[in-house]
């Protein structure tokens, strides 16, 4: 069982009983260990947890199945991942079956769901749509499931939920150096989405274009972060009109088997 896995159970917890740490802890562990569980830094001992639920009357049994049916969930996320890659549409459709079933694996659902009808290209109904928006606004922080799932959805959102929501997501990641590799990858995935609606849709707010270009600019220069640079370069050629500079771009991923990804970008 991941030592992530638990932190973010316990904080969930905490959170939905209105404590704060030095309030579920009690004098169990130190306020400033029990901080680093809750992040993933320190393990915490089998004695000490129980004490801990125990403390604050929660179920040992049904604590452990909700981290339990997270693993799951994120196992789920990761095949859904490659079968993306692999454009394996079958192994998505499986997938999609199996987690509406359950409301644990909802996130995987959600994102089963975008995918399937993705390569279908097929509309998600109105029901479907409000399910997805609902997931991912009805959070208390940004995390890597919701960034994943904010990066697919984004087109579900009008104009004025998507700039609310990414300036809430730059607040929060200012210092983008400092934050975890998957983060970072996830975090350039939506501004090159975005970049890419705006432009279909002939908005040319050139502030937020200039804000999301530079985002993705601070990215650690790393072989990882090359492809969301250049699409900063590629989204500025087009949208000063500089297109032959543009096509060069879309020529070279094609050049190297990347047609999977230029097949939706924009030009």
């Amino acid at each position: 069982m991941e030592i992530m896995q638990i932190g973010k159970e316990l904080k969930k917890i905490r959170l939905e009983l209105g404590l704060s740490q030095t309030e579920m802890v009690g004098d169990i562990l130190t306020k400033s260990y029990y901080s680093k569980i809750e992040r993933g830094l320190h393990e915490i001992n089998a004695k000490d947890l129980i004490e801990i639920l125990e403390r604050n009357k929660i179920n040992i049994s049904d604590f452990f199945k909700g981290i339990e049916s997270k693993e799951k969930s994120q196992k789920y996320l990761e095949q859904l991942r490659n079968a993306y890659y692999e454009q394996n549409l079958s192994k998505i459709v499986e997938i999609r079956k199996i987690c509406a079933e359950d409301y644990q694996y909802r996130n995987a659902y959600a994102h089963a769901l975008l995918l399937e009808n993705f390569f279908k290209k097929n509309k998600l109904s109105c029901k479907e749509e409000a399910m997805i928006k609902k997931l991912i606004l009805n959070i208390d922080e940004w995390g890597e499931d919701n960034l994943r799932l904010f990066a697919m959805a984004i087109s579900l959102f009008n104009e004025s939920e998507i700039k609310y929501e990414l300036n809430m997501i730059l607040r929060k990641y200012k210092e983008i150096d400092k934050a975890s590799r998957k983060i970072q990858e996830i975090l350039g995935g939506i501004m090159v989405n975005y970049l890419n609606i705006m432009f279909l849709k002939h908005d040319r707010n050139f502030e937020m274009i200039s804000k999301l270009r530079n985002f993705l600019y601070k990215l650690p220069v790393e072989p990882r972060t090359i492809f969301f640079k250049v699409m900063a370069d590629y989204y500025g050629y087009l949208f000063n009109e500089e297109k032959l500079e543009a096509k060069k771009i879309l020529d070279f991923f094609e050049r190297h088997g990347m047609e999977s990804i230029t097949a939706y970008i924009a030009f």
